[in-house]
């Protein structure tokens, strides 16, 4: 009976041993990041709130040959509500704004040595942004809605940082321009049309490598 139990232990052993070294040779093909900039910053007590905000949280990579298609996203929904006395009457005032930003592109990588690689390639972005902000002064009401929609691109390059074959590190530059087209509608004046007035304009925006991402790959 022990010879038999061995034995079995033995196989399910070599079968346990045969899938992690399987596994452990399978391609990955997805990476999976987070912005860890603030939370480093935190932890170590570094003035976190000073850091300027890298506006992607969430990065997602799909690993073909020496590339990748690459891909980054974030979105922020604020509202508040207030009772306003700047007026000189007082009323209460309500906020709502909303943001969303993506990116996707293409980057290609080059291994310089074990532990490092390096990566250079092109992003596609797009950012919205919405505010609306309403005053009741209980006589009137008035409203003040802004609209904003930019689109751009530019290229990018950046360092990876392997940590372990499945988790790396990263970070990179970009220069981006970014057309933005909107409109900003207001009803300031109780009794009178709807104001709409039409916003366009152009910005170019370098970015420093301040933000580290972290990767798990799968």
């Amino acid at each position: 009976m022990i010879r038999y139990l061995s034995f079995l232990l033995i196989c399910l052993w070599a079968v346990n041993l045969s899938a992690q070294t399987a596994e452990s040779k399978a391609v990955k093909k997805v990476e999976i990041g987070l912005n860890i900039t603030h939370t480093l910053a935190g932890f170590f007590n570094s003035g976190g709130q000073d850091v300027l905000l890298d506006p992607y949280i969430f990065s997602l990579k799909l690993l073909k040959n020496n590339g990748a298609i690459r891909s980054a996203y974030n979105f922020r929904v604020k509202t508040s509500s207030e009772f306003d006395f700047n007026t000189g009457v007082g009323g209460q005032r309500d906020a709502k704004e909303t943001a969303v930003d993506i990116r996707v592109g293409w980057e290609w990588r080059k291994k310089a040595s074990n532990r490092f690689s390096f990566y250079w390639g092109a992003d596609l972005v797009s950012r919205f942004r919405k505010e609306v902000v309403d005053f009741n002064d209980f006589q009137s009401s008035l409203k003040l809605d802004e609209q904003k929609i930019g689109i751009g691109g530019g290229p990018i390059m950046g360092i990876l940082f392997f940590i372990t074959p499945t988790i790396t590190l990263s970070t990179e530059a970009a220069i981006y321009g970014v057309y933005e087209s909107g409109r900003i509608q207001n009803d300031l004046i109780p009794g009178s049309p709807a104001e709409r007035v039409p916003t366009r304009g152009f910005e170019l925006v370098p970015t420093i490598p301040n933000a580290l991402y972290i990767h798990f790959r799968f």
